[in-house]
């Protein structure tokens, strides 16, 4: 079935006889008979014999493996995506050694599952970071030619050169097999695996937006009664500010009527001293007719007592007396009526003086009860122009808040309107989530 190949030592010319070597090598096969890959070793005619002869080849490959492998990265050099791919995840020297355990590795003669794992697990790193399959494939290339260079080197015979690189061949093919296949089953799992997070997200999402919807909707009711209240307390707040406005205008009124009492209440202290100091003259106007009063009283005490002693002189006298008895009795009686209104007079004038000095406490109280109300006048002018200053304060305030409010107001305008914009966003939202969906 084998040709004879023939050997070419460095050293010497002897040949030797791949069939030989081959038949020296034993394989070791460890795979079900009706599995998949032994239908795809049938399909490659990749049998029992073929592993002996690539496991005979081994040590011919080991030799030239450096060579096979530094030709295959300096290859790679004329695509800077790959080398940059390589040295985010790894670096060159660390899978030149991966790639050379992995190449010798296909000529061990051996095929089970651990070998099967191994190559399964190079589809995955390549999967992983990004290597995609038409570089994997390219790849083999460079290395089918270092392998063939390396079997015209150590054997002669073009038929035998021919029927070893066959068995490379039909290596390389199962090893693209089985690492494609894995290729395609981690490709399947990662889509799977995106297609359930994809079915989680789109779920959230879905579940998001109902809720965001109803949040929008609670949103849009607080938004109307944020709005009605503002408008409350815009109105009170100009009513505030009205309120505020009349009350300083009744302050200022109330103070231009307190000025108008002070000037009457100026007046009438004015007109209780004057009343007071009459008083004070009219006492000593009394005292003044008190004193002539006195005079006249004692005059007629004198002219009583003077016509009396006419009187007596005139009986002495006899009937040359009469009629100067009759003068001196006119007289008295005269004096008597005097001293009778003097009396009367003098009563009046106690009674005015009485009159005077109550009328004269009566004014000093009215002068301490003008005072007092001086006082008072002077303290609630204080108050009013306190209420001013309040009322301004105030009316600067309530119009500081009406901006505010109106600023907010606008605030909460623009809120609602973008509020409103946002069920036709979360309507586009779910009528994308269910295009993906569908997809």
């Amino acid at each position: 079935m084998f040709s004879l190949l023939k050997v070419r030592e460095k050293n010497n010319l002897q040949e030797t006889s791949l069939l030989a070597l081959s038949q020296k090598a034993f394989s070791h096969i460890q795979i079900p008979n009706d599995s998949e890959l032994a239908m795809q070793l049938q399909m490659v005619s990749l049998t029992r014999e073929d592993f002996a002869i690539a496991k005979a080849l081994k040590p011919y490959v080991e030799k030239e493996i450096q060579g096979i492998i530094d030709d295959f990265y300096n290859n790679l050099e004329h695509n800077p995506a790959l080398i940059n791919i390589i040295n985010e995840h790894s670096s060159i020297e660390r899978l030149k050694k991966t790639l050379k355990r992995h190449i010798v590795e296909m000529f061990s003669g051996t095929m089970n599952e651990q070998f099967l794992h191994k190559r399964k697990q190079i589809a995955m790193i390549h999967v992983n970071i990004g290597l995609t399959q038409k570089w994997y494939i390219a790849s083999f290339e460079k290395i089918f030619d270092g392998l063939v260079n390396t079997i015209t080197k150590y054997f002669s015979n073009v038929e035998d050169q021919l029927t070893a690189i066959k068995v490379i061949q039909k290596l390389l093919n199962l090893e693209q097999q089985v690492v494609l296949e894995a290729y395609d089953e981690e490709v399947e799992r990662i889509k799977s695996e995106e297609s359930k997070r994809k079915a989680i997200i789109l779920d959230y999402l879905e579940t998001t937006a109902n809720e965001f919807a109803s949040m929008v909707e609670e949103t849009s009711d607080s938004i109307q009664k944020i709005s009605q209240q503002l408008q409350i307390i815009t109105n009170d707040s100009k009513q505030g500010t009205e309120l505020a406005g009349s009350a300083k205008h009744d302050a200022l009124e109330g103070n231009n009527r307190l000025s108008e009492m002070r000037r009457v209440l100026d007046t009438l202290e004015s007109n209780t001293v004057k009343t007071t100091d009459d008083m004070k003259g009219l006492d000593i106007t009394s005292k003044q007719i008190k004193d002539i009063i006195e005079i006249v009283k004692s005059i007629a005490d004198q002219t009583n007592l003077l016509a009396l002693n006419a009187s007596i002189e005139a009986a002495r006298a006899g009937q040359h007396g009469r009629g100067f008895a009759v003068v001196a009795d006119e007289i008295r009686k005269l004096s008597v009526q005097t001293a009778s209104s003097v009396t009367k007079i003098t009563n009046l004038i106690n009674q005015t003086n009485k009159q005077i000095d109550k009328s004269t406490a009566s004014m000093a109280d009215v002068a301490r009860y003008l005072e007092d109300v001086r006082h008072q006048m002077t303290n609630t002018e204080h108050a009013f122009h306190q209420i001013n200053q309040s009322m301004d304060k105030t009316t600067l305030s309530n119009e500081k808040i009406e901006y505010q409010l109106e600023t907010v107001s606008t605030l909460v305008h623009d809120i609602a309107q973008a509020n409103e914009a946002i069920p036709q966003s979360l309507n586009r939202i779910k009528q994308l989530i269910n295009d993906i969906q569908k997809r």
